[in-house]
């Protein structure tokens, strides 16, 4: 069993908006002092979280006396580091049930009443979906003065249904309402409460464990109430015809009572079917509450999607109205219930909301449903890894024509992976940024993103990189001068200003450059403009970012090769490749097998190129190929490029400096020698050969060396 999950999430991005409470206090970072080194370290392993919890309790009940509460010893410092560890760690998982259970029981010690009933409040604004919290919560709202303001405490526990009143265990939170609400009735002396009857008009036609009490209890007091408040008017009519009447109002009391019986008879079966049908998958479903230990959960997620799957068939089956309804609300709370263990799931979420998309709801309350559930998904539980949902939730919003809505929502996103949080999330960032570029080229005319991405590499270059060309530098500063305005007049749905340009550009960096780079590129090869693309090539292809960047050097070698099938523009493309790029082996023997195919295809054409002679490309392709440092000259040379420890007077005077250099690390790499030693007396020199043929063979002499001094002196390490 493990107490720690291995996933990073929203809540570790230090900044304002990682702060999930719905309240004003200030975000509390895992980073703060009160925190010991564990937690910080591993801020996901809730076994550490307990042991930490524990020492306050401890501290608690020794500063605080539960006989007396005024003897209180705890200093106000302890009670906000308190609040502050329980606070950090439910920000991160708000689904820890039994954690916010103890937080409020550490409240009421250091606190009271008020303190702790702010702690429930809390816990079911980001735990809405909680049978216990809201239970807890109502039964602590009871001990204040709720009669004094009745409406308030309906409006809450109105909220409570909201969200549970569908749950199969929801028992405890309407034994509660209807406690109150019947406490209510008696002392106002109304025997016909319209509150206790519109809930008890909802309960029997939900499919709860405990249907049976409910539907017993609405018995004995329904023949209370107006038949017209009891029945549909078309289900009433219906009955008044049965028993031979025109109208409803003719109906005796005791036809009345028979119709009432029997037409709640009938819903009380319907709904213990539906009880009987659920009770297969709720029996099995045995870990219904978050876990940090994924083990259970995981082999119980097949039964969720069973269950959802049938009751989302019940409910496309049904035509529209209050049954379908009815369901609907069902299979939204069975989706919240099957989240609570599976939140971190980007599948279920994708269910939910295709199940939303094609329910039978009004297109402004699926929108809003929708952008709800991508929002709680992507802030709070999406691992930072996983961005199916955030590229989801922006696509969605330009399907809504929500055009710079869904850019600032990917900006924002790319702009926390960038490393503004502190840490850098490159496979995300890059993600993010690609797809912003993506929509980009749906959504601004050809012309005008042709314009804003000259500008962004333009900027970028002269504030990263401002030397290769004083050409190229004198334009870009012309550009900055007289900035160009995107014109709005041109753009299909999206037009950047001049400010959101330049923040974009502040945010890339060299992993994210190259795809501006590639999409301009792309632009102009569709514009058929070689001419661009070779003057963009000779005057950036030296920067750093783009040395380092296999979409760049693929593109190019593929448009020499493929599209304009220049072989003499190809040679140079591929000798830049293997001399300047800053390439992985690996995709330089792309490169070198790619080459050597189109050489090989080619050999008349090369021989033309090299005056007669054959490609050396056909000949070096194995060394080239090779591992070895000694015969791949190739990747020789890159190693001696970007050896720091190799100053540019040494490359330049030794012919083959990096051989050199590692040749004093013979044996020990790091630890170099002056000289090696070296036998003098070798008996294999000069003719001292040995006759083994021979029967008085002269013993030789023991060898004898120079450079042995050297060898043994103390090790010289070279300063870095």
């Amino acid at each position: 069993m493990s107490d720690d999950l291995d996933i990073l999430l929203p809540h570790d991005l230090e900044f304002g908006q990682a702060d999930l409470f719905q309240s004003n206090d200030n975000h509390v970072s895992i980073k703060s002092p009160e925190f010991n080194a564990e937690i910080r370290k591993n801020p996901n392993n809730i076994e550490l979280w307990k042991n930490l919890f524990s020492n306050f309790d401890e501290l608690i009940n020794e500063s605080i006396s539960p006989e007396d509460s005024t003897k209180n010893s705890l200093d106000e410092e302890t009670k906000t580091k308190i609040h502050n560890a329980y606070k950090t760690l439910l920000s991160r998982f708000p689904y820890l049930e039994e954690i916010w259970k103890n937080w409020t029981i550490v409240e009421f010690k250091m606190n009271g009443k008020e303190a702790s009933i702010d702690v429930l409040r809390l816990a079911v604004e980001n735990f809405p979906t909680s049978i216990a919290l809201w239970s807890d919560y109502l039964a602590a709202l009871k001990t204040t003065d709720v009669y004094e303001d009745i409406e308030k405490f309906r409006f809450i526990y109105n909220e409570a249904l909201k969200n549970n009143s569908y749950h199969f265990n929801s028992e405890v939170i309407w034994d509660k309402i209807f406690e109150f609400e019947s406490d209510l009735a008696k002392k106002k002396e109304d025997v016909k409460s319209t509150a206790l009857l519109e809930l008890y008009l909802k309960v029997i036609h939900i499919p709860l464990y405990q249907y049976a009490r409910y539907y017993t209890q609405f018995s004995e007091i329904n023949k209370n109430y107006d038949i017209n408040l009891l029945l549909p008017p078309a289900e009433l009519q219906n009955y008044a015809t049965k028993f031979g009447k025109t109208k409803p109002e003719e109906l005796s009391l005791i036809e009345k009572h028979q119709i009432i019986d029997d037409y709640f008879s009938t819903v009380f079966s319907k709904t213990q079917f539906k009880v009987s049908s659920n009770w297969e998958y709720e029996q099995s479903l045995l870990h219904q509450n978050f876990e940090i230990d994924r083990t259970e959960i995981d082999k119980e997620f097949r039964i969720w999607i069973e269950y959802l799957d049938i009751e989302i068939r019940i409910y496309k089956n049904l035509p529209s109205g209050e049954e379908s309804k009815i369901q609907f609300d069902l299979v939204v709370n069975l989706f919240e219930r099957s989240l609570i263990p599976n939140c971190y799931n980007s599948d279920l979420w994708l269910k939910y909301i295709k199940f939303i998309y094609n329910s039978k709801t009004s297109e402004d309350e699926k929108f809003e449903k929708q952008q709800q559930i991508y929002l709680r998904a992507n802030s709070k539980f999406i691992p930072l890894d996983n961005n199916i949902l955030r590229i989801m939730y922006s696509k969605f919003l330009l399907s809504h024509n929500k055009y710079e809505q869904a850019n600032e929502y990917l900006f924002d996103w790319m702009k926390v992976f960038s490393g503004i949080s502190k840490q850098y999330y490159k496979s995300s960032y890059l993600e993010i940024c690609n797809e912003i570029i993506s929509n980009w080229q749906i959504l601004i005319t050809e012309n005008d993103l042709q314009t804003i991405l000259e500008q962004i590499i333009n900027t970028y270059f002269d504030i990263r990189e401002p030397k290769i060309k004083k050409e190229k530098k004198e334009k870009v500063e012309m550009k900055e001068e007289q900035p160009k305005e995107v014109p709005s007049e041109n753009h299909l749905h999206l037009s950047l200003s001049n400010e959101f340009i330049n923040l974009f550009t502040k945010f890339l960096i060299d992993d994210s450059i190259p795809l501006i780079v590639n999409t301009l590129l792309n632009i102009y090869k569709l514009q058929n403009q070689p001419s661009k693309i070779r003057k963009f090539f000779n005057q950036n292809h030296n920067h750093k970012s783009l040395t380092n960047s296999l979409q760049f050097w693929k593109f190019i070698f593929e448009y020499e090769a493929q599209v304009q099938n220049n072989l003499e523009n190809l040679k140079s493309i591929y000798h830049l490749i293997t001399t300047e790029s800053n390439l992985p082996k690996s995709f330089l023997n792309m490169f070198i097998d790619w080459y050597y195919d189109i050489v090989s295809a080619n050999i008349i054409e090369f021989l033309k190129l090299n005056k007669n002679k054959s490609d050396e490309t056909l000949i070096l392709k194995d060394l080239n190929l090779s591992n070895s440092v000694y015969y791949n000259k190739i990747i020789r040379k890159n190693q001696e490029k970007n050896n720091y420890k190799l100053n540019q007077s040494k490359k330049a005077i030794d012919e083959d400096p990096y051989t050199n250099f590692i040749s004093k690390q013979v044996g020990h790499p790091g630890v170099f020698v002056d000289q090696t030693p070296e036998i003098t007396n070798k008996f294999m020199n000069e003719g001292n050969w040995i006759d083994l043929t021979q029967k008085n063979i002269q013993i030789p002499p023991y060898p004898t060396y120079k450079g042995v001094e050297k060898a043994q002196a103390p090790i010289k390490y070279q300063n870095d």
